[in-house]
């Protein structure tokens, strides 16, 4: 399944954020103050495998006295101070003398001189609403500030990235105009251009199964069905997939069928009732709906985030947000 779970398909949020990154990068370049970059998006829709392709697509080169790493792909430290995140943004620079260190100022004047030696180009911190979450106004005021003052010192952008949660920052009037750029990802959705995109994606993916499949993917009753199941989600496509392939290897199937898909949707313990019609006793599901009905379904479907992505959850710390971050990225 190697080439099924590593493979990168180049989809339309990838070539979007991808064009932005490197616009940020090229207007440092051009003698620009660094312009940062905020990429939202529900959990499953694929931000941090967009970012970790990138920075394959950016590798680190060995050079005389260590590494040209010109993307940093980095997360708050689980404990928000200064230092523990200076540290951990050491550690993904490959760092690993500094295990002793603990002063945040030796750490920070450190970690500034290592961005330029290893001629990092553009830092992005995953997982951003790690820091909203849950975290104390001080956590939060003094993380905001200090990245403010890294971006400017070092003169490299950075790209702010995670679920609808991170958007709260820009309740703020300081660095929603610090914030240049913003993308939000979207699921996939039945809508001509998204449905074009998601079935080019599931052919994409069919193609790398480890087990051969006479299904034709592009097929409206084949198509929609997976659609409506994974609710658009990249993550849970592939996990579908990946169950129906289990389901095949197990019993030695030859090829993966319509049947394999289905054992895969009933494993589903967070299946949608809708899918699953004809009473009890009754095994029809969604893939044996007539296509009137599929398309009836489609249209009404609606893009499910988990609770702690809503907007409506983020919210209720709009109170909070705007208190706590008066002085952010001022």
């Amino acid at each position: 399944m190697a080439d099924f779970y590593n493979v990168f398909l180049n989809t339309e949020n990838a070539q979007q954020v991808f064009s932005k990154l490197d616009h940020c990068r090229k207007m440092v370049k051009r003698g620009s103050e660094p312009r940062c970059l905020l990429v939202t998006g529900p959990s499953g829709v694929g931000k941090s495998f967009i970012f970790k392709e990138y920075v394959k697509q950016n590798p680190k080169t060995k050079k005389v006295g260590g590494y040209d790493i010109p993307v940093l792909l980095t997360r708050i430290a689980e404990k928000p101070t200064i230092a523990d995140t200076a540290f951990k943004m050491l550690e993904d620079l490959e760092q690993g003398f500094i295990a002793s260190l603990k002063d945040a100022r030796t750490l920070v004047t450190m970690l500034k001189g290592l961005l330029v030696r290893c001629n990092t180009k553009i830092i992005i911190i995953d997982e951003f609403q790690e820091l909203v979450e849950f975290k104390t106004i001080e956590e939060i005021i003094n993380i905001a500030n200090w990245l403010k003052h890294l971006s400017c010192d070092a003169n490299i952008p950075i790209v702010l990235t995670g679920t609808m949660w991170s958007q709260s920052i820009l309740e703020e009037a300081q660095w929603s105009s610090r914030m240049m750029y913003r993308i939000e990802l979207e699921y996939f959705c039945y809508e001509e251009r998204s449905m074009t995109e998601f079935r080019r994606i599931l052919i994409g993916l069919a193609r790398r199964l480890p087990i051969k499949t006479a299904l034709d993917f592009n097929e409206d009753k084949i198509a929609i069905p997976i659609l409506l199941i994974t609710e658009g989600s990249f993550r849970h496509l592939k996990w579908f997939l990946e169950d129906a392939v289990e389901f095949a290897e197990d019993e030695d199937a030859e090829s993966l069928t319509k049947y394999h898909l289905i054992s895969a949707l009933l494993n589903n313990i967070k299946c949608e009732p809708s899918l699953i019609g004809g009473g009890e006793g009754n095994t029809k599901t969604v893939f044996d709906y007539s296509e009137n009905k599929l398309i009836i379904l489609a249209n009404q479907a609606k893009v499910i985030t988990s609770n702690d992505t809503s907007l409506d959850s983020a919210n209720k710390f709009k109170g909070k947000i705007q208190y706590n971050l008066i002085n952010f990225l001022r």
